[in-house]
């Protein structure tokens, strides 16, 4: 949940295989479901505008549900009379009890669409009724894809999910299926999979092993397609020691080696399509109707899913902010909470909180999630969207247990 820095943002960028970028950037990713309104997967939890389930921290290895209504946490089960602890084992791995189920949600996020429940775990995706219970194994990967949990999207009929594949793999039959990992690809497979809801294999929607090092940090939903954005560097990372001011000088070298496309699959047709990828390389951040570029200065080009381009912001802006309509983030002078019209640039709206007030990061019809700093470390939080606006701090919410 921690903002990052400009020294922080320096690392990032030179850690491309591990890249962080998905922990700022912004996907509509806005779909009516049968009773919840789910909007986005992000930091390991799943944010809608009436709950939250996301992941214990200092330790705790359950999930954990927060309720908007009563602004309450508890443990992510539904069963009155459970415990909510661990399952137990034998020294042979034997289950001598049954453990809360608010342990085994791990990885990825939980799903709610309708009367079940939705979950991916140890390479299969399960459905299950809304208290977790009355399981059932829908898909297993036939391969050992390396999951990125922070880049995926849970349609009504299937999930999508972003993948890699480093290694030359070989499968080894022994009672049960277990892959074994051989020599890294020069180049690395990188994808995305559809797994659908109605069970069976997964699908390969998109891979590519063109370049040396590739990601895929974004998925989000947009009018019946899912766009992704694919990051490649045609050469592996250089990197250097020095200072700060020798990083910056890395960072403007290694761009010119780090290129991004954007993509987008047509659910219907099943055809995929390269959209864009901009002349100049700069950090691309996504909103509900456009993508815009950040300038060294600050301010966004806004530019259509087609690669026309709309307009400029009219100030420095920080869009840290994952949002289902127009750019919410802050005024890069101020500080200050501001949304910004994705059509004009303009500032619609400007909050006197800041982002010393609390980090926000998702932002979900009324909803506005985020962190605050305790002064040990960053502390899950809420305020509704009137209060954030209204500038009413003592609104903000802490919601870890």
């Amino acid at each position: 949940m921690k903002r990052f820095t400009k020294k922080n943002y320096v690392v990032a960028l030179l850690c491309f295989s591990c890249m962080l970028f998905c922990s700022c950037r912004h996907k509509n990713q806005e779909k009516e479901q049968t009773s919840d309104k789910f909007i986005f997967f992000r930091d390991c939890g799943t944010y809608g505008e009436k709950f939250v389930v996301y992941p214990g921290q200092g330790g705790d290895s359950r999930e954990l549900f927060f309720d908007v209504s009563t602004k309450k946490v508890r443990p992510f089960c539904f069963d009155p009379g459970c415990e909510h602890k661990e399952a137990i084992y034998d020294e042979n791995g034997n289950k001598l009890s049954s453990g809360c189920p608010s342990y085994d949600y791990t990885g990825m996020p939980v799903f709610l669409s309708g009367e079940y429940l939705y979950f991916f775990m140890s390479r299969c995706l399960y459905q299950a009724d809304r208290q977790g219970n009355n399981r059932k194994k829908l898909a297993e990967l036939t391969k050992p894809y390396e999951i990125n949990s922070t880049a995926c999207y849970y349609t009504d009929e299937a999930l999508y999910v972003s993948y890699r594949l480093p290694y030359e793999y070989s499968l080894t039959e022994n009672g049960s299926k277990e892959w074994v990992a051989g020599a890294l690809k020069e180049k690395p497979e990188t994808g995305v999979l559809r797994i659908p809801f109605s069970g069976g294999s997964e699908e390969v929607v998109f891979h590519s092993d063109e370049f040396y090092e590739m990601q895929i940090p974004e998925l989000w939903y947009y009018e019946g397609k899912v766009l992704f954005l694919v990051l490649s560097k045609d050469r592996p990372t250089v990197m250097w020691d020095g200072n700060e001011e020798d990083w910056l000088e890395q960072i403007k070298e290694e761009r010119k080696h780090t290129f991004w496309e954007l993509y987008d699959f047509t659910i219907s047709s099943g055809e995929v399509k390269r959209i864009c990828g901009p002349d100049y390389q700069a950090d691309p951040y996504f909103f509900s109707e456009v993508y815009g570029i950040e300038r060294e200065s600050g301010i966004l080009d806004l530019y259509r899913y087609s690669g026309e381009r709309i307009t400029s912001t009219e100030i420095a802006v920080d869009p840290s902010v994952i949002s289902d309509c127009n750019i919410i983030g802050w005024d890069k002078e101020t500080t200050e909470g501001v949304m910004i019209s994705e059509q004009t640039g303009e500032v619609i709206k400007r909050s006197s909180l800041t982002w010393n007030d609390i980090v926000l990061t998702v932002a979900v019809g009324d909803s506005f999630y985020g962190a605050v700093n305790d002064g040990n470390s960053w502390v899950y939080a809420y305020i509704s969207s009137k209060d954030f606006w209204e500038g009413n701090k003592e609104k903000i919410i802490l919601f870890q247990e």
